[in-house]
C-alpha cells in the first residue's frame, strides 16, 4: 500500500501521463457527461450496482447494493 506522503504517489496527471502514456482514444470516446437512454436502460434492468463516492480529501468508498431490477 503507498503512503499517502510517499515520493512514489502520483500527484497529478503529468507524473501518471509519465508512467501510463497517453489514453487511448477508444477509452476517452467512452466519456459521457450524463446518463443517455441506453445506459438507463441497462441500469433499470440491473439487479446489482456498485455505488462508489469520495470525500474532498480523495477518500473513496464502493458499496455494493442489489433488488428486484429497476430498484434504481
Amino acid at each position: 500500500m503507498v503512503k499517502k506522503n510517499d515520493a512514489s504517489t502520483i500527484k497529478d496527471e503529468a507524473k501518471l501521463r509519465d508512467i501510463m502514456g497517453k489514453t487511448m482514444d477508444i477509452a476517452v470516446e467512452k466519456n459521457q457527461p450524463k446518463l443517455d437512454k441506453h445506459c438507463c436502460e441497462f441500469i433499470s434492468r440491473s439487479p446489482f450496482l456498485c455505488i462508489g463516492t469520495s470525500d474532498a480529501n480523495g477518500n473513496a468508498d464502493v458499496r455494493p447494493r442489489g433488488d428486484a431490477h429497476g430498484f434504481v
